[in-house]
C-alpha cells in the first residue's frame, strides 16, 4: 500500500529522491529523443495516468509543433481548393 507523502521543495529535491538508476534512465531518454529531462519525466507521469498516451518508446515518431501547423496550413489550402470553409 502507499502512503502518501507530502511533496515539498523544487523538483530538483524530487529528483534527488529518485534511485540512481531511475535517473540515469531519464537522462538517457532525454539524450536519446532530443528531450528536455522535464520533458522525459512528463512522458513519463503522463504514461502511467494514461496508457493512451504517447510512450517513451513513440517519441521518435512524435510531431513537432511546426510539423503540424505546417501539416494544418496545407489541410486549410487543400480544402480551400474544394470550396470549403476553414474557419
Amino acid at each position: 500500500m502507499l502512503t502518501q507523502t507530502p511533496i515539498t521543495g523544487s523538483l530538483k529535491d524530487v529528483l534527488r529522491s529518485l534511485p540512481d538508476h531511475i535517473i540515469d534512465a531519464l537522462e538517457d531518454h532525454a539524450d536519446t529523443y532530443g528531450l528536455t529531462d522535464l520533458q522525459v519525466i512528463e512522458l513519463a507521469i503522463v504514461q502511467m495516468l494514461d496508457l493512451d498516451t504517447t510512450s517513451l518508446g513513440d517519441v521518435s515518431q512524435a510531431k513537432t509543433l511546426a510539423q503540424y501547423k505546417e501539416e494544418n496550413a496545407i489541410l486549410k489550402i487543400r480544402l480551400q481548393a474544394l470550396g470549403q470553409s476553414v474557419e
